[in-house]
């Protein structure tokens, strides 16, 4: 058996402000999407401190190895 990743559509804003107006309290769906998304971007940059990359390697490395790098923004 192994892990297979499972890449997490991103979704647009205008679904997002929908689920916000029908959710206001946010259901259990949108609160599991928001932890795995911030537990794989902090287990990234765990990997990254331990390797000694820049952000600038860390990019680089991803983008050789074929994986799909979509934009942060903190916001």
């Amino acid at each position: 058996m192994s892990l297979h990743e499972v890449d997490l559509a991103e979704i647009s804003e205008e679904t997002a402000r929908v689920a916000r107006a029908l959710f206001p309290k946010v259901c259990l769906a949108m609160r599991v999407r928001d932890v795995v998304s911030l537990a794989r971007l902090a287990l990234a940059s765990v990997f990254q401190f331990a390797e000694g990359l820049t952000d600038r390697q860390a990019l680089c490395g991803a983008l050789m190895t074929g994986l799909e790098v979509r934009p942060f923004h903190w916001s």
